[in-house]
């Protein structure tokens, strides 16, 4: 028996007749689906968009990874192909089993199985609600109206069985959605709206070429085609993008979508006010565009990027390859119609392709209406919303949002601090998500005491992760104990603890300040004074202070002190150890975490520098295209050696809540961002 765990990138073998389980056997990031071939296990994964070969004896891979589609969903095995239901990607991938090499077949939305009947291929389109039948001789694809959610489909004896779902109800379409939230920056602009509950109403107004999939928990984390009709595949040894637009979109304005469009938007996310312009700097000519214009002016991009109207292609060069350059496109780049200027519009809506457009905007509040030409084109990437009206009311404090839901003035609210005892003694009141953050302390590696990799795994082994120190409430409530850099549902992630009293493997078992103790011994560094610099928010005093009282028990003389406003780099670099803002990835990939916090030549706060780890980034980002799964296994090595070297302090890894009324319906999160909120039924 063969098992697919898509939480941790595996899959499990179990010989039933002793129920022994195997070791766990890695492969892509979030299997979905198996298929057994004689001696090959074939892998879906869904994530990453690959198919795994496994030597079904001894579980070694047999080849690298094959690159199909978005969202690979299902499998089926036949003489000579390996044939790929890609959900997300609105295609089937034929793989030849002789030479690995793929065609893709174009079906409909949302193909989420396949079963071949004699030289038939039939695929289940659960989201157009038709199946599709794929001559295998010609490839050719004639398609059938079922009129219900196709999701599975199965050969018995020759004959074909699917099961069939209904459509979403259209009597949970209609109605007005009441949101309440006070952490919301002044801007519905995609270009500059950065902050995690901007983009999460602002998801249903703009696209991008590509997208992070518009689904539940983890399943969220796989990128889909978008405006584009494919993810592409590099060329020029990965420094050129090429792009195929969909045809017929058009904006809330009624204006087409036009290929240089993107142009136009990426000299607005260049902006060196706009949200992130630094991650697109391998775009040819983006360093000057971002460094050399004033604001308001339309940089020159002639040689990073073409775009041609009539075939609705635009290609992106770069100056050099980055195999995360999809994920960055997915958070940064918008089109943006003419005549749209390239500064921030604040409250000014520009106009967008999704279900929903801003009708107004403000610092009341923000609403948005239907979009008259929006037509779904992929559920997996824009799905069509269930409010007619969604407002969102802008308060002064969080407290004030949740008192509007629990009124009854509001359905649901953000919310960032710990929830009150009104709530928590609730459960049909909240959903909780997964933040994919990193709550930390950062020891600068190249200042006494903790340029010493004993003091910095001292402190580590004396830092309670279960404390009130560390946690925001009650324990495990708002946050899990951490000791490695990559959360859990990054790609890469191995769980790994060895600083406390339990096995490293196993769960945190809290702090051991008997080997803590011993390493700052064996340093003989006790005699230097440590100055704790924190930010300036009350909860970065209080752990400060934490932090503090661990290592005066530790023998240390502590002070603690804010961290100078404004103060050169020559003084903040001799900073010891610093409490601030964890880590939020502006993408979901380990090498957001790692470029943010410890990676050579960055202006991190730790200044933290490993030439051998570094070349074994620079090894799993370099293989990312052509080899995922190997990529994986790099960055869990260099994961486990940067745990092991006490790069930084790693404390927990946060859960946030939304609050809601409980008589919403199909309330879903996303990790990372929180809820889906034009997925929700009011009606």
């Amino acid at each position: 028996v063969w098992v697919a765990n898509s939480g941790d990138n595996t899959v499990t073998h179990i010989d039933p007749s002793t129920e022994h389980v195997d070791a766990p056997i890695f492969v892509g990031d979030g299997p979905d689906a198996l298929a057994l071939d004689g001696g090959s296990l074939w892998v879906a994964n869904g994530r990453s968009g690959t198919v795994s070969q496994l030597d079904a004896r001894t579980g070694k891979r047999l080849a690298a990874d094959i690159r199909v589609d978005a969202g690979p969903a299902a499998l089926a095995v036949t003489a000579t192909d390996v044939w790929v239901a890609n959900q997300g990607g609105q295609t089937v991938s034929r793989i030849s089993t002789s030479t690995r090499q793929v065609k893709r077949i174009e079906v409909e939305d949302g193909p989420s199985s396949v079963a071949v009947v004699d030289d038939q291929v039939w695929v289940t389109n659960r989201d157009s609600g038709t199946i599709s039948r794929i001559d295998t001789r010609t490839n050719d694809v004639v398609t059938l109206d079922l009129k219900s959610a196709a999701t599975a489909v199965i050969n018995v004896d020759g004959q074909l069985w699917v099961a069939a779902g209904a459509h979403a109800s259209p009597e949970h379409r209609g109605g007005t959605l009441m949101w309440s939230g006070s952490s919301f920056n002044p801007t519905v602009d995609p270009a500059y709206a950065y902050f995690p509950p901007n983009q999460v109403l602002l998801r249903p107004v703009y696209d991008g070429l590509v997208a992070f999939r518009m689904g539940s928990g983890r399943s969220s984390l796989g990128l889909v085609p978008d405006l584009a009709t494919y993810l592409p595949e590099p060329t020029d040894g990965g420094r050129s993008y090429v792009f195929t637009l969909r045809p017929g979109i058009r904006y809330s304005n009624g204006a087409p979508v036009q290929a240089t469009d993107f142009v136009r938007g990426m000299r607005r996310a260049l902006q060196k006010e706009a949200a992130n312009p630094a991650l697109l700097n391998a775009v040819v000519g983006a360093t000057e565009c971002t460094e050399a214009a004033q604001p308001g002016e339309e940089c020159d991009l002639s040689n990073g990027m073409d775009a041609d109207d009539p075939t609705g292609r635009v290609t992106i060069r770069l100056t050099q390859p980055d195999p995360e350059l999809l994920e960055k496109l997915s958070v940064l780049l918008y089109p943006a119609p003419a005549g749209t200027p390239v500064v921030d519009q604040e409250w000014k809506p520009v106009p967008g392709t999704g279900p929903y457009m801003v009708t107004s905007a403000g610092p009341s509040g923000v609403t948005l209406d239907r979009n008259p030409y929006f037509h779904q084109w992929s559920s997996a990437a824009q799905p069509d919303g269930y409010p007619d009206t969604i407002k969102l009311r802008l308060v002064e404090a969080e407290a004030q949002s949740i008192e509007d839901v629990l009124g009854g003035t509001a359905a649901g609210a953000f919310t960032d601090d710990p929830l009150p005892l009104s709530i928590t003694s609730r459960p049909g009141f909240f959903h909780s998500f997964e933040l994919l953050d990193l709550q930390v302390l950062y020891p600068n590696s190249t200042v006494p005491p903790f340029d010493d990799q004993r003091v910095r795994q001292a402190l580590s082994y004396a830092v309670d992760r279960h404390g009130s120190g560390v946690l925001r409430g009650p324990e495990g409530e708002y946050a899990t104990p951490t000791c490695q850099l990559i959360p859990p549902g990054i790609p890469g992630y191995q769980p790994y603890c060895p600083y406390q009293k339990g096995p490293a493997e196993g769960p945190y078992q809290g702090p051991d300040l008997d080997k803590a103790r011993a390493l700052v011994a064996d340093s003989g560094t006790v005699n230097i004074p440590i100055v704790v610099r924190y930010g300036p928010f009350p909860v970065f005093r209080d752990r400060a202070d934490y932090a503090a009282t661990v290592l005066r028990e530790l023998g240390y003389q502590v002070s603690v002190e804010p961290v100078e406003p404004g103060a050169p780099a020559s003084v903040t670099d001799k900073y010891q150890l610093q409490v601030k803002w964890g880590w939020v990835p502006d993408y979901p990939l380990p090498g957001s975490f790692y470029d943010g916090l410890v990676a050579c030549g960055e202006m991190t706060d730790t200044h933290y520098c490993n030439p051998t780890i570094h070349a074994l980034v620079n090894r799993a980002r370099s293989t990312r295209l052509t080899d995922p799964a190997g990529s994986l296994d790099l960055w869990r090595q260099a994961d486990r050696l940067l745990t092991d070297d006490a790069a930084l302090i790693p404390l927990t890894n946060r859960v946030a809540a939304i609050v809601v009324r409980p008589e919403l319906g199909n309330v879903m999160t996303r990790s990372g961002y929180g809820p889906l909120i034009d997925q929700i039924w009011v009606k």
